[in-house]
């Protein structure tokens, strides 16, 4: 008897209550039409209200004839809705009037079964252009994401931790039957996440790819079995760290639409599993019959990060980047926790993102990671004002929230490629010193291309990152990339032919750029030929309006706005190299401008400005440095204890270093051009510094 014959689920812990709400998408084109079928369980008296742009400070809830009809043992019924504005229409079905709460008892636990009872929500993506579509990701959280996301009536994309081990449903039922009941009440996904151990009790070896193809195919097609049972017919989203190309295929053939949770930019071991998703694409792609991380042909299903974010580490685990979050100092500090006040660095993050999709006409994809895996108090508190500040954005932003389920579909329905995306990457930590973290990092431009992967960062012409889509790889799933002493990789240092998969060489290429007049001239003098190549200059002496023409026909070049004020970048690529000088010329037209700084120096401290705000750092993230300076009364220093230091006789007097405490703060309130010219004092003091005194 197999695991599945001896697994007796209950079903009142999963079966559906009150009503349902049957849409055919959850994604639309402004002006599209779609019919939705509403079931009520609880007779004919239902009621239906429809909300466009539902964030909106001027939406109007407005109630809907419906007109049920009794169809065996439950009232069904129809509506066409018309999907005229833009942003997310909410739906809501009202069934039944029994407002109270319901249990279920196993004889050893209780179970709450149903909260917000007779009502069932859902969400409709509305798109036009300029638009981003954000998905809020759950991950391991204690307990399960509830109120975060559903008091704003938002849907989630939720792991559903589950394995084929034989006590399977005493450790984890509860949990999961929370997670199917807001798939029902809000239309959350449920997103199985497994690794080998899930599919073989009592292996030792946790990577999927490890496994041969009968065996991912037996063991997933188990959990789905398993997932029928609790009524989720057609499982849409599994979440892997260590799949393969087999994985794919497995997860295509049993219908499912999206593989999510791929960690960008990491090649780590983890004890016993090995994770390495370099090289695939932050946008939504489709997965390559050859390797999972390289874009290929449309298929069935998609694969997604499990956040945004661009090579840019921020925190201490041993890999070059870490799991992008809204929380990323809640991995790093176990005491003297209140993680809420770094909040500052994922809106303007998050302000970056929606800036890119400003200036484009493809659909631009964010993940936004909820997690609190730890349990911590802060970290919960963290995700509620993300939320919260995505919701207010909502309000006026061209935002909607989706399922990768629903980005798949729509990909696939609309018969879409990869969207392209261009983004501008500040250094969002900038001054966090802690263990190997350096304090500073250069800012990048990345672009997210159907057919390549390319960072480049300030201070160099040479891509830091460039990964050639185009070609099959074909390469291991994992290969440990050389690191320094820290367990640091260097992409600086590392060989592009050794990484896996391997990169395009570029050491053997010659980066210059100049300017004659109005025309940028980029060269790069290449030992050997290259079919293409990429490139990008910083600080364009333009105002954002300029237009230009490239004169190389197989080259072009991409406008990259940076997020914290004025300036723009261009991304340039320079098409096929041969052997010797190759040279485009960029003809710019447009009012001149001379670039802000926006990184400013003051002997021993670093300041990096962010529109009404700026980041501090100690200049030496070994030293210490005491900071006496000239303050309108405006301003105030938050530090990351949670602490304030206001302006006192025209002055502020802090200590900058990497102890938790004194740390990295943010300074407000200062203006601008004040901060600019203003006199600052610094004295470099010994590594272990004397608190500021609060």
């Amino acid at each position: 008897m197999t695991l599945i014959e001896k697994t007796d689920i209950n079903k009142q812990l999963f079966e559906k209550k009150y009503g349902d709400i049957i849409l055919p998408t959850r994604i639309v084109d402004k002006g599209e039409k779609m019919t939705v079928r509403f079931e009520s369980y609880e007779g004919e008296n239902a009621a239906l209200v429809i909300t466009h742009n539902c964030f909106s400070d001027t939406a109007i809830p407005e109630p809907t004839y419906l007109k049920l009809q009794k169809e065996g043992g439950k009232y069904v019924g129809e509506a066409e809705i018309e999907f005229n504005e833009a942003g997310n229409t909410k739906i809501e079905l009202w069934c039944g009037a029994d407002q109270s709460l319901n249990y279920f008892s196993d004889g050893i636990k209780t179970y709450e079964i149903w909260h917000d009872v007779g009502r069932i929500v859902r969400q409709i993506a509305v798109l036009d252009k300029g638009y981003s579509a954000v998905i809020p990701w759950i991950g391991a959280n204690h307990p399960v994401v509830d109120r975060e996301i559903h008091k704003y009536d938002l849907p989630g994309d939720f792991w559903l931790a589950m394995d084929l081990s034989d006590n399977w449903e005493e450790r984890s039922i509860e949990n999961i039957a929370k997670i199917i009941r807001g798939a029902h009440l809000y239309g959350d996904r449920p997103a199985v996440i497994f690794d080998a151990k899930s599919l073989v009790p009592g292996i030792k070896k946790g990577s999927v790819f490890e496994l041969d193809y009968d065996t991912q195919s037996n063991g997933i097609k188990e959990l789905i079995e398993i997932l029928h049972k609790m009524g989720i017919e057609s499982p849409e989203l599994f979440a892997c760290y260590t799949p393969d190309h087999r994985t794919i295929k497995i997860l295509e053939e049993n219908g499912v639409k999206g593989l999510t949770s791929l960690c960008v930019w990491q090649n780590w071991q983890d004890g016993d599993w090995k994770i390495n998703h370099t090289g695939a694409q932050n946008q939504p792609y489709y997965p390559s019959d050859d390797d999972f991380r390289r874009n290929g042909k449309k298929r069935g299903i998609m694969c997604f990060s499990m956040g945004n974010s661009s090579c840019n580490r921020n925190y201490s685990i041993l890999a070059y980047d870490g799991c992008p979050s809204n929380a990323s100092q809640g991995q790093r500090y176990k005491t003297n926790r209140v993680e809420h006040f770094h909040v500052q660095r994922f809106y303007d993050t998050f302000d970056g993102f929606l800036a890119a999709a400003k200036h484009s006409d493809e659909l631009l994809t964010l993940t936004v990671a909820i997690e609190s895996f730890r349990g911590f108090a802060d970290w919960n508190a963290v995700n509620e004002l993300a939320i919260a500040y995505i919701i207010k954005k909502a309000a006026k932003e061209k935002i909607v929230f989706a399922s990768a389920a629903d980005i798949s579909e729509y990909h696939i329905r609309k018969n879409m490629s990869m969207q392209r995306a261009a983004f501008f990457q500040f250094d969002n930590y900038y001054g966090v010193g802690y263990k190997q973290m350096p304090g500073h990092i250069m800012d990048r431009m990345e672009i997210d291309d159907p057919e390549y992967l390319a960072v480049i960062k300030r201070g160099s012409l040479r891509p830091m990152f460039f990964f050639d889509h185009t070609k099959e790889w074909s390469e291991d799933c994992f290969k440990t990339v050389g690191r320094n002493a820290s367990g640091l990789v260097n992409p600086d240092e590392v060989d592009p032919s050794q990484w896996e998969p391997a990169q395009v060489e570029s050491r053997d290429v010659r980066f210059s750029s100049f300017w004659e007049g109005d025309t940028l001239v980029v060269s790069a003098q290449s030992d050997t030929p290259k079919s293409r190549m990429v490139t990008g200059v910083f600080d364009i002496p333009f105002e954002r309006d300029f237009s230009f023409e490239v004169d190389k026909g197989d080259a072009k070049a991409v406008k990259i706005f940076d997020t914290r004020g004025e300036n723009v970048h261009l991304f340039v690529d320079m098409g096929r190299l041969e052997v010797g000088n190759n040279q485009v010329r960029i003809s710019i037209r447009g009012g001149r401008r001379t670039p802000d700084d926006y990184v400013l120096t003051f002997d021993k401290l670093g300041v990096m400005l962010f529109g009404d705000h700026a980041y501090l750092r100690s200049l030496d993230k070994g030293k210490a440095v005491s900071v006496k300076m000239n303050a309108p009364s405006s301003a105030y220093l938050v530090f990351p204890n949670g602490k304030k230091l206001y302006s006192k006789n025209g002055m502020l007097e802090f200590t900058v270093n990497s102890d938790w405490g004194d740390e990295s703060p943010v300074l407000y309130g200062y203006d601008r051009a004040l901060l600019a010219k203003a006199e600052v004092l610094t004295e470099e003091l010994e590594a272990v510094a004397p608190k500021t005194k609060l």
